[in-house]
């Protein structure tokens, strides 16, 4: 996993786009997230997921594994999809 897309203003330049992505997440370099997506707060995004268009991911989540969130979801606090907790 590699903290290096973050900044400590939480906003995420990834090509064109920015994301809002808070400064404790970390992301995986494998993982594909779209431009808007908002990531909270110690989340921790690993291996080969996708994030689609418009999604919203709570503080202290765990995505991991081969894994796609469709457009619009909101995954809340503390959930961990992907894998065992």
């Amino acid at each position: 996993m590699d903290r290096s897309l973050h900044q400590q203003n939480s906003c995420v330049q990834k090509g064109t786009h920015k994301m809002l992505i808070h400064p404790t997440a970390i992301i995986s370099d494998k993982a594909k997230i779209a431009s808007d997506v908002r990531i909270g707060a110690y989340s921790i995004i690993s291996g080969n997921v996708e994030i689609s268009q418009g999604c919203t991911i709570g503080p202290h989540v765990i995505i991991k594994g081969v894994t796609k969130i469709g457009k619009n979801n909101h995954i809340y606090s503390f959930a961990s999809i992907g894998g065992d907790p």
